[in-house]
């Protein structure tokens, strides 16, 4: 896809019971390949997972495909991990709410239409397994790679 930028952003903590801030991490494509990457990276406070800093992360990434395109995007999707099921509130929001701000607030600025936007959610500590039934009977496989669940385990209410 031609205009597409891909995201992907986590926080990492230290182990349990440890003092220090936890590090949020945002990576961003700026290439039709998705080879050519941005990267940032904020320090949190102690333990926090839904970051107030995801805008500020997201703007810049915003920015540099400007610089290196001299456009804006034309679709956006960002992956967020490591969301448990009672943060999802939260992240939908703050985190979202303000991509959506800097979203406007750019695009307003060069005079464009917005983008369309995916933002795909991946929550903390799931134990769904999924296997392929193989051709011998009773008989099932790992899946193979590139294969696509987007039905039965997804949840969808979820879409907004």
């Amino acid at each position: 896809m031609k205009k597409l930028m891909v995201l992907g952003y986590d926080v990492h903590h230290g182990p349990v019971g440890t003092r220090g801030a936890s590090v949020a991490a945002m990576t961003a494509t700026f290439n039709e390949s998705l080879g050519r990457c941005y990267s940032k990276i904020a320090k949190l406070e102690s333990r926090e997972e839904v970051a107030t800093t995801v805008a500020k992360l997201f703007d810049e990434c915003l920015r540099s495909y400007f610089r290196q395109n001299n456009v804006l995007p034309d679709r956006i999707m960002m992956y967020r991990d490591g969301v448990g099921e009672g943060q999802l509130a939260d992240v939908y929001n703050n985190e979202l709410e303000g991509i959506k701000d800097k979203i406007t607030l750019r695009y307003q600025q060069k005079d464009t239409s917005p983008p369309k936007l995916s933002y795909i959610i991946v929550n903390k500590r799931i134990n769904t397994r999924i296997f392929a039934k193989d051709r011998a009977p009773q008989c099932y496989i790992n899946p193979l790679p590139g294969t696509v669940v987007d039905d039965v385990v997804t949840r969808p209410e979820r879409y907004v």
